[in-house]
């Protein structure tokens, strides 16, 4: 009798186990999609600031890659677009607080736009003859954190700017890479560079080295392999539970 209520409690125990593992450890990776500046030769366009509590404008910042990362294609599309006379412009609130070498702007007035075309390639990296995707490939405002830090406000400072927030993608670029309604609003966007120019008015341009940005998407959820697990521990558990109610009564019985 104990040797079965043991085997019953660890088939129980067995099931448990590998229900948590299905939920908490096995989901997928949330995915997104990324601008990026794959070859040296993609425009790398400036930011500029005005001086005083003037906002930061970006401006030309070219992108010359759109790529799926965390997650695959549907079948028979690529992970990664080339993205063709692809360029990012935005421009922030008003500064409101520099301290430190660091610097914040207001999200009021701000505004974020990468335009383009996304074209799929072939093996030998010629574009196809019709974009995935043209136009306005992604329209957002800030209104998460912007903040540029400096090394300093003099000719060859660095200078790196991230900012944040949500807005609208194209959805025949969504589509092409499965992203469809999954998609969340939010993006970052990373940028870059050097100081290369100043003004009386404590102001400067800045010459980016290098541009990033990203959205993100909400799909943490079991992959296939994980809800398989997951039934199979749920039924583990049931029939560890019927094998100790039915030890019980043949128990009571005898």
């Amino acid at each position: 009798m104990d040797m079965k209520r043991s085997v019953h409690w660890k088939t129980i125990g067995i099931g448990i186990l590998l229900g948590l593992g299905a939920l908490m450890a096995d989901t997928a990776s949330a995915s997104f999609l990324a601008f990026g500046q794959s070859d040296q030769v993609a425009q790398r366009g400036q930011l500029t600031y005005g001086g005083g509590s003037r906002p930061l404008f970006g401006s030309l910042i070219g992108f010359d890659s759109i790529t799926l990362e965390g997650a695959d294609a549907p079948d028979g599309h690529a992970d990664s677009l080339a993205c063709f006379g692809c360029a990012l412009t935005f421009n922030t609130g008003f500064r409101r607080d520099a301290s430190s070498g660091t610097w914040d702007f207001d999200a009021l007035g701000s505004n974020f736009q990468i335009t383009g075309d996304a074209y799929a390639t072939g093996a030998d990296g010629t574009l196809a003859d019709t974009p995935i995707a043209s136009g306005v490939l992604w329209s957002s405002v800030f209104d998460g954190p912007q903040q540029l830090a400096l090394s300093g406000t003099g000719f060859g400072d660095d200078v790196r700017f991230t900012g944040s927030g949500s807005g609208q993608q194209d959805s025949e670029l969504l589509n092409y890479f499965g992203l469809g309604d999954d998609l969340d609003a939010m993006f970052e966007t990373f940028l870059s560079g050097t100081i290369g120019g100043l003004t009386d008015n404590g102001g400067f341009l800045a010459l980016v080295d290098g541009a990033r940005a990203h959205t993100a998407v909400t799909n943490d959820v079991p992959e296939p392999a994980g809800w398989a697990v997951l039934a199979l521990g749920l039924i583990l558990l049931l029939i560890g539970w019927q094998s100790r109610q039915s030890t019980g009564r043949a128990a009571v019985g005898g």
